[in-house]
């Protein structure tokens, strides 16, 4: 199997060997593209930090409201016996404004986590199913889960690029600078995200159907399977794929 031939001719890339898979060789692919997709989310977050202007602030969500923090406004309440009060004095202390970059970046050290393991439990799912519809007494899963490795490929391609499209959008959004706040900026970032939402529609649509075609070809080949069971057990993932997606993506516009 040509390195980059699944890609393009995925009809005739893939081995009709078992042996010549490895579920290792597998998992350091998707381990490649589970690299790339995290890389993603912090491309964002630098367009992000860039459209705001130096010095700006948000309100401090860490902190209480000014009234929780006043002296007296203790509010005598128990639970299991034990009072409890709604602010402590370490998060009064909390300044009422911090830097907007800081919780940019807080926000995409969220999200990291998330998006490198999407790619890799989306790849045990899809080659594990791959693996039990279609196996026959003695299988391998090598195979398979080399199918499914390569079907995340055009998946997390299209991730990369709405990144760099996200990205390139909110760095071009800024305000103008001296603006001593970043609600502005952060509005019109929101604005120009949901104006993306047709756009990341229409790749994320295209690289399932890419990967389809790949998956397709694929589990052809390496389970030698007929044009019309291939196509039902491929179709029956791309379509729950392409639901959860685009749930996903209608419920942030």
């Amino acid at each position: 199997m040509v390195l980059g031939g699944p890609l393009v001719r995925p009809d005739e890339s893939f081995d009709r060997d078992p042996g010549s898979y490895s579920v290792e060789r597998a998992l350091g692919l998707v381990a490649v593209l589970a690299l790339l997709s995290a890389l993603s989310v912090a491309a964002i977050g630098a367009g992000v930090a860039h459209a705001i202007p130096d010095g700006a602030t948000v309100e401090n969500p860490e902190r209480p409201p000014p009234s929780a923090c006043d002296d007296g406004s203790t509010v005598n309440l128990t639970v299991d016996g034990e009072p409890v009060t709604f602010a402590t004095s370490e998060a009064c202390d909390e300044p009422a404004r911090v830097p907007t970059d800081r919780l940019v970046w807080r926000a995409v050290g969220g999200e990291l986590p998330g998006q490198f393991f999407a790619p890799l439990i989306g790849w045990l799912l899809v080659g594990g199913v791959f693996h039990v519809v279609t196996r026959s007494d003695g299988d391998p899963p090598a195979g398979p889960m080399t199918v499914a490795a390569w079907g995340r490929v055009p998946r997390v391609l299209g991730t990369v690029l709405l990144a760099l499209v996200l990205a390139w959008t909110a760095a071009g959004s800024g305000v103008a600078p001296g603006t001593p706040t970043a609600e502005a900026t952060i509005r019109t970032i929101g604005r120009a995200f949901e104006a993306s939402v047709p756009l990341a529609i229409g790749v994320r649509t295209v690289a399932i159907g890419w990967g389809a075609w790949i998956e397709y070809h694929g589990l052809r080949r390496v389970r030698d399977l007929p044009r019309r069971r291939a196509l039902s057990v491929v179709g029956l993932v791309a379509g729950v794929s392409l639901l959860v997606s685009l749930w996903a993506l209608l419920s942030v516009g």
